[in-house]
Formats: structure tokens, C-alpha cells, sequence
């Protein structure tokens, strides 16, 4: 008979060993595994801090006179840049939905034929009032949405 409820008390305790297992097994659940998020390493274009090659001013071909034409936006408000002959800097400001404005001087050398392409990249600045980033592209607009200066990024 000692037997018997020794035999008796193992069953149950392996029992209650068991029903414990299971329970500390049903209280776990499995952790599912999420997708790692894509990480591009493509820089995006941005107008600040980015130099652009300038390939048209009010719908003309920019010509490259004795050097190429270009201007940098940096993050100081201050624009840089040549007009193909001379050196151009001036101050620039950004508003809200792509709002800009840009004020231009330059320096004054004499490139046979430019003068006509400094005064409509001069134009061209004056009557900026927003931009808009295409892919690689930008654009300076003028109030009416009219494109006054195309530029690629370099």
C-alpha cells in the first residue's frame, strides 16, 4: 500500500509538472519577424547646398563664354555662381511651398557676346518668385508659373 500512494503521488506530480509546462508554453507567444525597413543611400537633391548647371535663361540656351554657367544656393541665404563670363553672388530667401526670392549682383568683365545672357539671367532672378525640383532638375519661375531659368544638378 505504501506503494500504491507513492506510485499514486508521482503520477499526480508529474501530472501537475506537466500541466505546468504547458501552461508556461501557452503564455508565450511566438514573436513574429518584421520586415527590416529599406535604407536608401541615394542623397536627394535639394536647392541648398547643391550646385546647378544652368542649360536655359527665359527659354533661351545658356552659353558657356569663359566659363561654365552655374549657382550654388548655400544655407547662409547667399548665392554664388557664374553667369558663363562673370563672377555672380548675391542673397536669396526661401518662403513656405517653394517660395523664393534671389537679388543678384556681378563682377564686370567683358566676355565678347555675353552681355545680352547677363541681362536676362539678371531678368530672370528679378522676376523669381518660387522654385520647383523635378527629379534633378530645377526650375525658377516667375509669378505666373512661367520657367525663367532651368537648371541640372551637377
Amino acid at each position: 500500500m505504501f506503494y500504491a500512494k507513492l506510485m499514486m503521488i508521482a503520477v499526480l506530480g508529474s501530472t501537475l509538472l506537466v500541466g505546468c509546462q504547458r501552461q508556461a508554453t501557452v503564455a508565450h507567444r511566438p514573436v513574429m519577424a518584421q520586415p527590416l525597413p529599406v535604407i536608401s543611400s541615394a542623397k536627394q537633391t535639394t536647392l541648398v547646398g547643391s550646385t546647378w548647371l544652368i542649360h536655359s535663361i527665359k527659354g533661351k540656351r545658356a552659353q558657356a563664354y569663359s566659363q561654365q554657367p552655374l549657382m550654388t544656393f548655400n544655407d547662409r541665404a547667399q548665392v554664388s555662381g557664374s553667369t558663363g563670363c562673370n563672377t555672380l553672388f548675391g542673397e536669396y530667401s526661401l518662403g513656405l511651398a517653394g517660395e523664393l526670392s534671389v537679388r543678384v549682383g556681378m563682377s564686370r568683365s567683358n566676355c565678347a557676346g555675353a552681355l545680352a545672357q547677363e541681362a536676362d539671367l539678371i531678368d530672370a532672378f528679378d522676376r523669381t518668385r518660387r522654385y520647383e525640383l523635378k527629379g534633378k532638375t530645377l526650375l525658377l519661375q516667375d509669378e505666373h508659373g512661367q520657367v525663367m531659368m532651368k537648371a541640372q544638378v551637377q
